[in-house]
């Protein structure tokens, strides 16, 4: 009779050394291969929002610009017109109403430009809470979901 081959480390050789049998390889390759995916995932995700941010941003800088620049032009024709109506009776009443009116209309601009800073939402904050669910869930935080 011919003898059979010997096995390599079978789950009996495991149980007598009290071990746990390696991860099989291809379970490793197929953890690694999800743990990438989600990374490409969560960096295509990124570009996504940095895109849509920097288009956003852009735009509103582009049409902010043609507002002021059609509002200051306004603006310059309308003191020019209440400058030449004074002239002759309160040159210096209608320079500083004119310069008053700039600084006003400065200052509005500046406090809607504030204000629409801070409600904007942060750069990748989808992103960001995307990794602190994904870390939430390696830690088990979530109960599995």
């Amino acid at each position: 009779m011919m003898e059979e081959p010997l096995e390599a480390a079978g789950p009996d050789e495991d149980e007598r050394t009290g071990q746990a049998p390696p991860p099989a390889p291809g379970a490793l390759r197929q953890l690694l291969a999800a743990l990438l995916d989600a990374l490409k995932t969560r960096l295509d995700l990124a570009a996504v929002e940095t895109e849509l941010y920097f288009a956003c941003m852009v735009e509103a800088l582009l049409w902010g610009f043609a507002t002021l620049l059609c509002a200051v032009i306004g603006l310059f024709f309308a003191m020019a017109t209440v400058i030449a109506a004074l002239w002759n009776t309160h040159p210096y009443a209608g320079l500083l109403g004119s310069m008053f009116v700039f600084f006003v209309l400065a200052a509005v601009c500046a406090m809607v430009v504030v204000r629409s800073l801070r409600a904007r939402p942060q750069l990748l904050s989808g992103t960001l809470e995307q990794f602190e669910r994904d870390q939430r869930r390696m830690s088990g935080s979530e109960g599995g979901r």
